[in-house]
């Protein structure tokens, strides 16, 4: 984790990781647990940080938030809809040679 959050907030580039990848192995990963991570976050920083760090760091989470859950649930065959579950079967089947 430290490695990630230097990397995002002081392009330290120390993250050689593919933030997708490792959530894509969660079978139960749903939006909302995105949501209950985010809020748990903000809650977080605003006891750590002073406001203006806070507000940066959460800024950052949010985008990443946002991302990852365009690239786990965002389904073009449902009228650009997000799906609320990730589908590791359909993935798996989506990718296998």
């Amino acid at each position: 984790m430290y490695a990630i959050w230097s990397s995002v907030m002081r392009t330290s580039e120390r993250y050689e990781g593919n933030p997708v990848a490792k959530h894509l192995v969660i079978e139960s990963m749903q939006q909302r647990s995105f949501e209950r991570w985010l809020a748990s976050f903000d809650e977080t920083c605003g006891e750590l940080f002073d406001d203006r760090l806070s507000k940066a760091f959460c800024v950052k989470a949010a985008h990443i938030v946002k991302s990852l859950k365009l690239a786990l649930f965002y389904r073009p065959d449902q009228n650009g809809h997000l799906s609320q579950q990730y589908d590791l079967r359909r993935h798996r089947q989506l990718h296998q040679m």
